[in-house]
């Protein structure tokens, strides 16, 4: 995982990168705004997925600062597709039969204040696969997948009313593909 900025003048270079870790496998890299931080999964095989967080601000750029989440990673489960909001302090992830959840892929919500999951009624069904979390810049709105198939489709994209804790319709946007 690495930090590229780009100048105004079309140049860049890498201001801030993530060492890799042994046979680890790094993806799906979500930053805050100013690019300071940012929290990805590392998949090593044998080994279940983690979120992990980190800050980009070390002066010399050589060494990072991971973050702990300590109530975060407290599960024998894969975790995966973080998707970061720096404004509200929130990480939405999938994870697979997380104890305490449906038992099959589901998209959960973690405060880093609190280190805590965030409540999310209505979100997730015990019959289907929530995946692929992404938080809109309020933190209000959570668009995901999932294999709830409607009349004529195979893989939709559904969006989730934070405030309101509901499923919100959207016609039109899901098509007969995935």
């Amino acid at each position: 995982v690495f930090r590229y900025e780009l100048a105004p003048d079309g140049t860049g270079k890498i201001t801030g990168k993530v060492s890799p870790g042994g046979k680890r496998s790094d993806h799906h890299l979500t930053l805050s705004q100013d690019g300071a931080t940012g929290t990805f999964a590392g998949e090593v095989v044998g080994v279940v997925n983690q979120i992990h967080f980190w800050d980009f601000r070390k002066p010399d750029q050589k060494q990072q600062n991971p973050i702990p989440l300590p109530s975060r990673n407290l599960t024998s489960t894969v975790q995966m597709a973080p998707s970061y909001n720096s404004k509200t302090g929130l990480i939405a992830f999938e994870a697979w039969k997380r104890p305490g959840s449906t038992g099959r892929w589901d998209v959960l919500l973690y405060d880093i204040a609190k280190q805590q999951l965030v409540d999310t009624p209505s979100l997730n069904s015990p019959k289907f696969d929530e995946r692929k979390p992404a938080l809109s810049p309020d933190g209000n709105w959570l668009a995901f997948t999932t294999n709830e198939t409607s009349k004529d489709s195979l893989t939709d994209i559904r969006l989730y009313d934070r405030r309101r804790s509901k499923l919100i319709a959207t016609p039109g946007l899901n098509s007969t593909s995935m």
